[in-house]
């Protein structure tokens, strides 16, 4: 596809054009596309668009691609396409340039916007009317934008508005219109709400907000969609979105889940032999709505069988205790309790172009060199990759079977090397006077920058700001795990034991802090104001300066999770010396094992959950206070054997555990109910001896 000109007014390079402003509007003027139909008009009900009617958009200057969707040729609107991809719940503000003369570029989508919206508020019509009348920053090609474009701008982690702020600071916290009509009922316009960041739709003769747009650079040629847009595999029962490159679950879950259980549901997921599935974002998932379908507004050929009902998205809603969803009989977002019962689809993201390996060309096919681009599932390959083996295609990329490298030993870090094949078992070097890591020398152990440390009588020192631990300020402590050897980071270690179901150690300093003398850990005691990625709420508690204290830092999960207050029953399940705090999430440092997520507590039900680092959520800092960490805290054997392997005690909590789960009882494959499990353990009779 050939993007074309922009307009009628200056071609679509997308720096803005110097000179006076001029903001002429004419409100009684009509749009060119006064009841023009949608799209989908073009087409017959089975979706032919071999017509002869040539196939329009209702929005003015949009441009209609004939694609071949699964081998039933079908209308885009460019406008409303993904061409950008997906970007983030929180947009970052330096992708908007502000050119000095009313218009901004936002650098993620090739769109030009108009930086104020228009004075006062337009039926529709009036609005359609005004952009297309608009004079500014040396263009008129101006239009209202598109629910795709326009939801572009909402930013997931701000409320009143949902915005960037900077650049569009001062923007309503009302109703925008769009240039979509809804098709699903007579004069009905789809708008986006900059209150609190809803996309719904209402009757086209009320009065809204109303910010043009310009396409910029956002139609370029080298963003054309490709001639198929989803690739199922019917044997995995996955779909790949060649536009967004995202793998998607096929089928909807079978049941519905809070949105606790979504999250777990999707992490625990194993499909098309890939195990990093998530729940979407609200972007994400909004991506896949069709406006020009009705119950449900989904591309029903790709995804069957799909019900026109509420579906989680991972995304909170901003200073409340809900998340988005999308409502997939009209194509709306909307927000619930987080311990509401919706459907759930999973998503992972995949190859944007077969195995990887290729790029697309202008037409959007794959290049030759693709592997499986194309290829039929099953077709043998390589994947370049020699820790696989029984390579084959799978919905155009190249999967093989991981070859297993475990040793038996959980505290070895056990890889396989991809030019060779061969496992490899690292050891890590600790003090025992042995050479653990096999290069040669004993007790070299290797801190944090390289530098070594020092091994005397079995303790191990680091020097100031030295460690082996990926948390600053943590304690790696050497430990002889069942005669393994082992290293673990002291801040995820439970050294202070098992804490009671309601925190009862807790002191408010009166200072902003509250200090745990069961733990040790000095607490921010009120929350960070506003929303987070990951990386920013390290940075925030690594810049925080609080109680004539500057080591402050993000908790692990074990510090945060023990603040739970499981015995309340409201939210948010924190102590009570934390009044205050929102039953919202909160960040850790501590990463999800074997994937980009990063583990939090959800303070409305006391949960721990992970996600994916680039999400926006709270933060509480915390620094080691008193004893948490005594300099030379070693454990020798935490977990030790039982007679006949029945039962494990925990030296460091003082616990008995049994060695091994029951498999066979309850509902036969080891499943109980909460009140058969409490029967079960009460009746059990295990050798626990010392």
């Amino acid at each position: 596809m050939d993007g074309g000109d922009s307009g009628d007014g200056e071609d679509g390079d997308s720096e803005l054009a110097d000179g006076d402003v001029a903001a002429q509007t004419d409100t009684q003027a009509q749009s060119d596309t006064a009841g023009q139909t949608d799209a989908a008009a073009a087409c017959d009900v089975a979706g032919d668009c071999s017509g002869t009617t040539a196939p329009s958009c209702p929005d003015p200057g949009d441009l209609a691609i004939e694609i071949d969707n699964a081998g039933v040729k079908e209308v885009v609107c460019a406008h409303d396409y993904p061409a950008w991809g997906i970007l983030p719940d929180s947009p970052d503000p330096a992708a908007y340039q502000a050119g000095g003369v009313g218009a901004v570029l936002d650098t993620n989508t090739g769109l030009v916007w108009q930086q104020t919206v228009t004075t006062g508020t337009s039926t529709w019509e009036e609005a359609q009317a005004l952009c297309d009348q608009l004079i500014l920053a040396g263009r008129t090609d101006w239009r209202l934008p598109t629910v795709a474009e326009l939801h572009t701008l909402l930013d997931y982690a701000k409320s009143n508005p949902t915005v960037t702020a900077g650049v569009f600071a001062g923007t309503p916290p009302e109703e925008h219109w769009t240039a979509r009509s809804y098709v699903g009922g007579t004069g009905l316009v789809w708008y986006v709400h900059f209150g609190y960041g809803g996309i719904w739709q209402q009757g086209a003769n009320l009065s809204n907000k109303v910010r043009c747009v310009q396409s910029g650079s956002s139609l370029a040629g080298s963003q054309a969609p490709s001639a198929q847009r989803y690739l199922v595999n019917t044997t995995n029962k996955t779909v790949r979105d060649t536009a967004t490159a995202l793998q998607w679950q096929n089928e909807l879950s079978a049941q519905s889940y809070t949105w606790s259980d979504a999250t777990e549901y999707c992490q625990d997921l194993v499909l098309a032999q890939q195990g990093d599935w998530r729940l979407p974002t609200v972007r994400e998932l909004f991506s896949l709505v069709d406006r020009r379908k009705l119950d449900p507004s989904i591309d029903s050929k790709t995804f069957a069988n799909t019900p026109s009902s509420d579906t989680w998205s991972a995304t909170l809603r901003f200073g409340t205790t809900e998340a988005w969803y999308v409502n997939f009989a009209p194509g709306n977002t909307g927000s619930g309790q987080l311990d509401s019962a919706l459907r759930v689809r999973c998503v992972r993201t995949s190859p944007s172009c077969g195995d990887g390996k290729c790029t697309a060309d202008e037409a959007g096919e794959c290049t030759a060199d693709c592997g499986c681009a194309g290829a039929a599932d099953a077709t043998p390959c390589d994947d370049g990759n020699a820790c696989t083996s029984g390579d084959s295609c799978d919905a155009g990329t190249c999967l093989g079977t991981a070859t297993d490298c475990s040793d038996g030993y959980d505290q070895s870090a056990d890889s396989c090397d991809p030019t060779s094949g061969q496992c490899v078992s690292f050891w890590p070097e600790v003090c025992n006077g042995l050479d653990d890591n096999g290069d040669g020398s004993t007790d070299n152990v290797v801190c944090g920058g390289g530098q070594v440390c020092t091994c005397t009588g079995g303790v191990t020192t680091c020097a100031e700001g030295c460690t082996s631990c990926p948390d600053p300020g943590d304690l790696a402590i050497a430990m002889d795990d069942g005669g393994a050897k082992k290293v673990v980071c002291a801040h995820d270690y439970p050294a202070w034991g098992i804490g009671p179901e309601s925190p009862d150690s807790l002191t408010d300093n009166g200072d902003g802090t509250v200090v745990d003398s069961l733990t040790g850990l000095q607490w921010q005691k009120q929350m960070e104001s506003g929303a987070y990625t990951w990386q920013q709420a390290l940075d925030a508690c690594d810049g925080l300066d609080l109680a004539d204290h500057g080591d402050w830092r993000l908790p692990t999960s074990a510090e945060l999770e023990s603040i739970v207050d499981f015995t309340l029953s409201s939210s948010p399940k924190v102590a009570k010396v934390f009044s205050g705090t929102p039953g919202t999430v909160s960040w850790t440092v501590t990463p999800r094992f074997g994937s980009a997520e990063r583990w939090y507590v959800l303070f409305t039900t006391g949960t721990v959950a992970s996600v994916m680092p680039t999400g926006a959520n709270r933060m509480r800092c915390v620094r080691t206070h008193g004893t948490s960490l005594p300099a030379q805290q070693t454990y020798t054997g935490r977990c030790k054997p039982k007679p006949a392997n029945e039962v494990v005690a925990d030296m460091n909590t003082g616990l008995v555990w049994q060695r091994q789960a029951p498999t066979t009882l309850g509902d036969g494959t080891g499943r109980f109910t909460w009140t058969e499990a409490t029967d079960y353990c009460a009746s059990l009779n295990l050798a626990d001896s010392d």
